[in-house]
């Protein structure tokens, strides 16, 4: 990216974060031309947009595809960022209830079952993607556009875990994680037996070197997850490179218990 002067970047949020941390750590931030990236094929959230374009300097927009269709390209966001513009032309998206198929009202959540309508060699009907979100009750844009929306992708089907009878998707956690300066944004979930939950969370060196900063940072986490979840954490805080770092999508949740309750599916 230094030697070709790249401006431009599509990945996974995941390795934008990686991407960010090694850059850093050679010291070649500033010699870097980068203006925007686009990603996408992780859930991921307004705060680690936040944290990614702090990070590289860059505006950071959302994109949304699967392999089985076309990859990236099914909707993506404008220079607006409210929401993503679904390509219409190419595609028909609804939202349905998981549970029993039946299409839901704009603005709720639900799974998003998608159409492609010229495609050819395997034509997919009603194709039932696993991801959470929802279609937004607008029909135009700041950016002229007419295509609708949908939001950012919640979660997969998949992704949620139940704990002591409460839902938990990572992004709610990611939320909190990613809105502090302390964090550098790598963390993961694990659920024990009896439905414990321990949240494993990397700050940056200067806050490991300050034990106060420490012991309030944690308390504060704890709070607020307590708060958004309705779930209590155990919260870790580790030095940087702890956490192992993914070569494909990042693993935010691991699920430890011998007896696993029934998943929504």
């Amino acid at each position: 990216m230094r030697d070709f002067g790249v401006t431009v970047f599509h990945a996974v949020p995941s390795f934008a974060l990686r991407l960010a941390e090694t850059a850093r750590r050679l010291g070649v931030v500033e010699e870097l031309k980068l203006r925007l990236a686009i990603l996408g094929a992780e859930t991921w959230t307004e705060a680690m947009r936040s944290k990614i374009e702090e990070a590289l300097s860059l505006e950071a927009f959302n994109n949304y595809g699967f392999a089985e269709v076309c990859g990236p390209g099914v909707a993506v966001e404008c220079m607006v960022r409210e929401g993503l513009h679904v390509w219409e032309d190419h595609f028909l998206l609804e939202v349905v209830d998981p549970k029993t198929g039946e299409q839901v009202g704009v603005e709720e959540e639900g799974e998003l079952v998608v159409t492609p309508l010229t495609r050819e060699a395997m034509p997919l009907l009603r194709y039932r993607t696993g991801d959470i979100a929802k279609l937004l009750d607008v029909r135009s844009c700041d950016c002229g556009r007419t295509h609708r929306k949908i939001s950012w992708i919640k979660g997969r089907v998949d992704d949620m875990v139940k704990v002591r009878g409460v839902g938990l998707y990572p992004s709610a956690v990611e939320r909190i994680v990613a809105s502090k300066k302390e964090c550098n944004g790598h963390y993961l979930i694990v659920v024990r037996n009896l439905d414990e939950l321990s949240l494993q969370v990397e700050v940056e060196d200067s806050t490991m070197k300050d034990g106060e900063q420490l012991k309030h940072l944690k308390e504060q986490l704890e709070k607020e997850l307590k708060k958004a979840t309705m779930l209590r954490f155990n919260v870790n805080l580790l030095p940087p490179g702890a956490l192992p770092r993914s070569t494909g999508k990042t693993k935010r949740i691991i699920d430890e218990r011998t007896w696993q309750p029934h998943r929504e599916t």
